[in-house]
């Protein structure tokens, strides 16, 4: 049996298994790559903590997400049956059926979707004064929300798909509300109609963008009202 992660070490036990990693030297291999890479945690700001069963979990995790049942979980992870798979299902979050203005607003920091930058008005955007980088909402009087900073072809749906590009500049005072009010009730609508959370999720990236953007506003202009 061919290894899939070789280990030249290892030359003694059986015939089958030589060659192979153990799991302590997966865990370690593991490790030094994110010492290495010097990650760190999204949540807690500190050195991220990997091991090998966090991305075991992971992998189930997001199996759960997608829909999988618990015999196809099982399989995936090389489980002889289904009896610890449900787990899996289990820990999928209530967010993926239900998110609100307040949810997304709280989780938007650890979701790190905006990728833009937040500017106070065209004045600021690398396109300032060109009427064309002005990305307007057009169901919402077709005000501007921002600028969007490239001179390429973009094919993506403004203003929607803006808010997890780098190269959007929303501006300070852009209805941006508005925006993440209509994200929601389409997403409350789809999960109404098809009562299926996968379909529903489809936009919550954009939707966690957006309210990072709300969230910088409200920082920006109470940090001015100081």
């Amino acid at each position: 049996m061919i290894p899939f992660f070789v280990n030249p070490g290892n030359v003694g036990g059986s015939e089958d298994l030589r060659y192979h990693c153990s799991s302590r030297d997966l865990a370690k291999r593991v490790r030094d790559v994110f010492d290495l890479l010097n990650v760190t945690s999204e949540r807690t700001g500190k050195k991220l903590n990997v091991t090998t069963r966090r991305f075991r979990y992971t992998i189930g995790t997001r199996a759960a997400k997608e829909g999988a049942s618990e015999l196809v979980i099982a399989e995936i992870l090389d489980h002889s049956d289904t009896q610890n798979a449900g787990v899996y299902v289990e820990a999928v979050p209530e967010i993926i059926e239900r998110i609100d203005k307040a949810m997304a607003i709280h989780l938007a920091p650890m979701a790190q979707a905006f990728a833009g930058v937040l500017i106070d008005g065209e004045e600021q955007a690398t396109r300032a004064g060109d009427p064309t980088s002005r990305i307007v909402d057009p169901d919402n009087l077709g005000r501007p929300v921002g600028n969007c900073g490239t001179y390429g072809f973009c094919g993506a749906i403004a203003p929607i798909a803006c808010y997890t590009c780098r190269n959007f500049q929303p501006w300070l005072d852009g209805p941006h509300e508005e925006v993440l009010d209509k994200l929601l009730n389409e997403r409350k609508r789809i999960m109404d109609e098809t009562g299926d959370a996968t379909i529903a999720s489809i936009n919550d990236r954009l939707i966690l963008a957006c309210a990072e953007v709300i969230r910088l506003c409200e920082a920006r202009k109470g940090g001015a009202a100081q």
